[in-house]
């Protein structure tokens, strides 16, 4: 997902580069870059750090569709999950 991200960093200093060429040298540098790239990984971490938490993991091993997912004895995590994690995801 952050590579995804990532991409759309380079078209916009692409994109800077073209619109504003003699400002370019002083607004795409390799620090801003590195923030930019830095800050992209770190809010994607933060949002999927759930991930590893107790509360996620297999709930039925052996079967496909619940190998992956909220554990259903973590109750608040299990609503969390199943109904504002995919918008949260969207946005």
């Amino acid at each position: 997902m952050s590579s995804a991200w990532l991409l759309v960093l380079i078209t916009v200093d692409r994109w800077i580069r073209t619109r504003f060429p003699y400002k370019s040298k002083s607004i795409s540098t390799q620090k801003t870059a590195f923030f930019a790239a830095l800050t992209t990984f770190l809010i994607f971490m933060g949002a999927n750090l759930q991930v590893l938490l107790p509360f996620f993991g297999m709930t039925l091993p052996g079967l496909m569709n619940t190998s992956c997912g909220p554990k259903s004895n973590y109750v608040d995590y299990y609503a969390f999950y199943t109904q504002k994690w995919s918008i949260m995801q969207v946005c």
